[in-house]
């Protein structure tokens, strides 16, 4: 019996293997098997990549779902600074709900697995007054774990000191699911 795999992608150029030359990647159970300048097996699914470059999947370690396509609303940020941008997400993000957030995650999740990110560490503002932010994003990872990977990180955006419940409202982040914490100490 002919030897058979997932995906044999054809024509493609490789990192590391000469520009000039294209080769044949075939692939089983997510691994690729062979990497020649022709597989004669057959693939269950096959892509001509037509002199294309085949690249691993890319990570984004720094994103922050939460506030993604955002833009304008609920105005611009004139000046192009991180802090009127933090201060523009102050004035919406306790507006925000689950359906929402979860709403423009979709459509950022779906464009970022489109262009080869398939691990994501995004951010979620713990500073909320009702952890929206975090929910929704806990929903989202496993609403989305077939398209990417995504580690959602506990966030205070205003910092920990600033606010009483900020401290309470980072813990309760990783009661809901948070994987871990990052933090803005020059923001305290």
């Amino acid at each position: 019996m002919a030897e058979e795999y997932d995906l044999v992608i054809r024509g493609a150029r490789v990192l590391g293997r000469p520009s000039d030359k294209c080769f044949d990647l075939a692939v089983d159970d997510g691994k690729i098997r062979k990497l020649s300048p022709h597989v004669s097996a057959k693939g269950e699914e096959e892509i001509d990549a037509k002199g294309r470059l085949v690249l691993p999947g890319f990570y984004n370690m720094h994103f922050h779902l939460d506030s993604v396509l955002k833009v304008g609303d609920p105005r611009y940020n004139v000046s192009g600074t991180l802090w009127e941008g933090i201060q523009i997400w102050a004035e919406v993000k306790n507006k925000l709900s689950e359906a929402e957030i979860l709403s423009r995650v979709e459509r950022a999740v779906k464009w970022m697995a489109a262009y080869g990110t398939l691990w994501l560490r995004t951010h979620a503002d713990t500073t909320t007054t009702n952890l929206n932010t975090v929910k929704a994003l806990v929903k989202g990872r496993k609403e989305f774990k077939d398209l990417v990977n995504i580690q959602v990180t506990s966030f205070p955006q205003d910092g920990i000191e600033t606010d009483p419940g900020n401290l309470e409202r980072l813990e309760k982040s990783l009661e809901l699911g948070a994987d871990n914490v990052g933090m803005i100490p020059h923001n305290e």
